[in-house]
């Protein structure tokens, strides 16, 4: 039965050559994939990346993070979109800006919120020391507002979360003073500022105008 056989022989033959061809075109569409993941700035990365943003502290670089899906031919393709806050710093998986913009502590929230954030909260040193270069680098001659307050209740301090004011509060040795019995927010004084504590928190009056940094937790 020599023309079954060879009739066998091309089917086995053109299986072979189909399997090929798609182990060639996933493999090319994985190699386009890990390509743009190893790129210095990438606009995406693989399956096979094992980047934490949760843990970096990269300037100037915050990360949103989205599923899409790309559908080439009859592959798909998984990867995760990475949207940029402009401007944005990342601590520890949390974005901070400092904007030199002159606003109230309500419209400081407003113009927060407009960026998916609040205030900032500096709750801890390093979060702290991190914020103030930021200030610093900004407009080291102005005081900034940060996400902290005692407008609820007077000298009961509180996050924007609502979350109470722990043990680590780097006051100036004056403050809070709570003068003229209107001081319910707080801020950063300036780096220049020698009569006072440079970089210490102050309360000050809700109403009147500073510069604010934003804090912005990206999509997990």
């Amino acid at each position: 039965m020599p023309g079954r056989q060879q009739d066998q022989d091309k089917d086995q033959a053109s299986n072979t050559d189909t399997t090929h061809m798609q182990k060639r075109q996933t493999n090319w569409w994985w190699s386009m994939a890990d390509a743009a993941a190893s790129n210095a700035n990438p606009v995406y990365v693989t399956r096979t990346a094992t980047s934490d943003t949760a843990t970096e502290k990269t300037a100037g670089s915050c990360l949103s993070k989205k599923l899409w899906a790309a559908i080439p031919f009859v592959l798909v393709v998984i990867v995760v979109f990475v949207a940029l806050l402009a401007g944005y710093s990342n601590l520890r998986g949390a974005c901070y800006k400092a904007f030199n913009t002159l606003v109230n502590f309500g419209d400081a929230i407003l113009h927060c919120r407009l960026d998916g954030g609040t205030l900032a909260m500096p709750r801890d040193p390093a979060t702290n020391d991190f914020l103030i270069s930021l200030k610093n680098h900004v407009n080291p001659n102005a005081r900034f507002w940060i996400g902290l307050h005692d407008q609820r209740r007077e000298g009961h301090f509180e996050w924007m979360d609502g979350v109470a004011l722990g043990r680590y509060k780097p006051w100036d040795s004056h403050q809070p003073d709570d003068a003229k019995d209107k001081e319910d927010c707080v801020q950063y004084f300036m780096y220049t500022e020698s009569r006072f504590g440079a970089n210490k928190w102050n309360d000050a009056d809700c109403n009147d105008p500073f510069p604010f940094i934003c804090q912005v937790t990206p999509d997990a």
